[in-house]
């Protein structure tokens, strides 16, 4: 069954129900999507985490729900960034499948480094805009990227459980990191630490104690590097 014969029964275009045949076979192609690996051929590295390619995305998702809509349902730049901390870009949307009237939501937030390195002056106005139209653009595709696994496309990688958040003790460990980055006021890894805190975002119970194991060993470096700096001279 290809996309061309699925545009026909579209209720939106031509008014009409969706035959039963049709929907079963969409709703059993979806459900075993899920079960399927993510082929090696398709999954790129991107700093500490594997990605997999848009592209492999995209077409999996035109095979299993060719008829969608994707809506931005919230959107927000979060200024007020002082001492080198970044802005960050928040984006969330919604996708459906218009034939089953399956959704799914996804979200990611994005830095946006507005000071020059190491210092609190700020960037130049165009540097600085075009920092914020390139985290639109970046946000919207993570987002995207985050609901289609929320479909099951490549589900093993990202092992998303939308129902399964980090429990409150996971939130709180992470939390006490981030009041930790804060304090330091560390602004040459503000960059990184916003990307942290995004990432953090994706984390289900299952993922979230390795991912903090992972990063707290590099915030305590950060602050014993930090309490040494600012010591008292003898």
């Amino acid at each position: 069954m290809d996309s061309e014969a699925l545009i026909q029964f579209n209720p939106r275009t031509v008014g009409r129900p969706v035959p039963h045949d049709i929907l079963k076979e969409l709703a059993d192609r979806a459900s075993e999507v899920k079960s399927i690996k993510t082929p090696a051929s398709q999954i790129q590295e991107k700093g500490d985490f594997p990605y997999a390619k848009w592209s492999y995305m995209l077409e999996q998702m035109d095979k299993l729900h060719p008829m969608r809509a994707e809506i931005i349902t919230h959107e927000e730049l979060l200024t007020g960034g002082q001492n080198g901390m970044p802005w960050v870009w928040n984006v969330s949307v919604r996708v459906t499948d218009l034939l089953t009237g399956e959704a799914r939501s996804g979200s990611d937030c994005h830095p946006i480094v507005i000071y020059e390195e190491r210092s609190d002056v700020l960037k130049p106005p165009k540097s600085i805009r075009e920092l914020i139209g390139n985290a639109k653009k970046g946000c919207l595709t993570k987002a995207l990227r985050n609901a289609y696994s929320n479909f099951g496309i490549c589900a093993d990688l990202y092992q998303s459980k939308p129902d399964d958040p980090p429990t409150e003790l996971q939130q709180s460990k992470m939390q006490e990191l981030d009041s930790q980055m804060k304090t330091m006021q560390v602004s040459s890894h503000a960059e990184w630490w916003a990307g942290v805190m995004g990432k953090w975002k994706e984390m289900t119970a299952d993922t979230a104690d390795a991912y903090f194991n992972k990063v707290a060993p590099v915030v305590d470096k950060l602050r014993e590097k930090h309490l040494t700096n600012n010591s008292p001279q003898p």
